[in-house]
This record gives structure tokens, sequence and C-alpha cells, in this order.
């Protein structure tokens, strides 16, 4: 996976963090992430990446919250997995941020960020104040491509092979990296730095992210 081509990003940002979340349901006031992955791409000769971290961990759940068994069967995460091999959340957030460079810039990207990011500044309160930018690959392919657009059609529509979107933390921050690099040949990804589309039917998110603009996209 070394020798990537984001020149158009490090054109402005020193390295890339890439990460995805597995969680226990889908609002993060009531819900928990059971499994983080991110993988840190630093910025080479000529705009070439080259990656430098990956991260992956399993998190311990608070007392008396379980996996519902419909997403057990689709992440493959376990209850009794979590049990055995779930990490404190404080190791695992601190293996998260030692990715981050005060003194350099960094670009944190995500497919869906919305969703994600909002686990994470719940969970992780701190989150809140990295001084980093955050790109949303989901909102760029729903730019340039029709609908459907999950992670598993950008893999297909993109014909990318050695990936797959398994619902497996580590094995889709993987395949978000492939999908965001051939969205960097089809668009500036720089235009969508801190700018989230939303789909109207749904309505714009009722809890935003500071810096990011939300804007409404057609599904088409």
């Amino acid at each position: 996976m070394n020798n990537l081509n984001f020149d158009q990003l490090f054109k402005k940002y020193d390295y890339l963090v890439f990460f995805d979340t597995e969680t226990t349901g889908l609002d993060p006031e009531c819900s928990y992430i059971t499994e983080l992955a991110a993988i840190k791409v630093v910025k080479e000769e000529q705009g070439v990446g080259w990656v430098t971290n990956i991260t992956s961990s399993l998190l311990k759940l608070p007392e008396g919250i379980v996996i519902p068994e419909f997403l057990e069967k689709l992440t493959g995460i376990t209850n009794e997995v979590i049990r055995e091999e779930g990490r404190d959340w404080s190791e695992v957030y601190e293996e998260f941020t030692n990715l981050f460079e005060k003194d350099k810039k960094g670009l944190v990207i995500a497919y869906n960020a919305q969703f994600d990011l909002m686990f994470m500044q719940h969970q992780f309160p701190d989150f809140k104040e990295l001084d980093v930018d955050y790109l949303d690959s989901l909102t760029v392919f729903r730019e340039i491509e029709a609908y459907p657009h999950k992670l598993a059609d950008a893999i297909e529509r993109f014909n990318l092979k050695g990936c797959q979107n398994s619902h497996c933390a580590a094995d889709d921050t993987a395949a978000l990296i492939m999908v965001t690099e051939v969205l960097s040949n089809r668009c500036n990804l720089l235009d969508y730095v801190n700018r989230f589309g939303y789909v109207p039917k749904y309505g714009k998110p009722k809890n935003k992210i500071e810096k990011i603009n939300y804007f409404p996209q057609d599904r088409r």
C-alpha cells in the first residue's frame, strides 16, 4: 500500500490519517465504539505518500452494554470477543492520538466522516481539541458518481482489487485509502476539506462538527 499518490493533499498537508470505527449502534449518545482502526500516510518526495503507522484495536464496553446480534453477524465482532480482547478506552485513544503531530499539518479522512467523528467526539471529548482538518470521502464519491454510495459501491465502481468493505474497521480503512486515491485522480479533494454533504431527504445533521460547512447533495 506504500507509494500512494496524494499529491493534491500533500500540497497543503504533511500527513493524512485515515480511520474507521465499528459501533454498537447508530446514535453516539447511547452507543459505543467497538473497534477503532487508523492508518497514517506521510508525505514523501514529489507528493507520494508512505504508510508509517497502522493501528487497530477492539474497545471494552461499559457494564451492561452489549452488541446487538445483527451487528455481531455483520462485523464478526461478538460480545465474547470484546470481553476477551477489548482494550481500555484511554489506551486506545492515546495510541490513536500519537499519530498526530503538533508541529505539522494533518488531515483526517473517513468514509461518512460525520458518523465516525461524532462517535469520536462523544466517546473521547478531547478529540475536539486536535488541530486538524477533515475530509469525507463519501461526500466526494457522491459528487461524481450515481447512487448507491456505500463504500462497497465505490470499491466495485472503481474496480479495486485486494480490498473489501468487510465491516471490519481495519479492512475498511485500507479500502478507504484506495478509494480516496482514485477520487484524487477524479477531482480536487482540497475543494472538499471541511465540507460535508448531506442528503436533503434526511435533513442537515442535528449535531454539527466545528469547522465543518454542510451542504445538500442529491443522491442522483
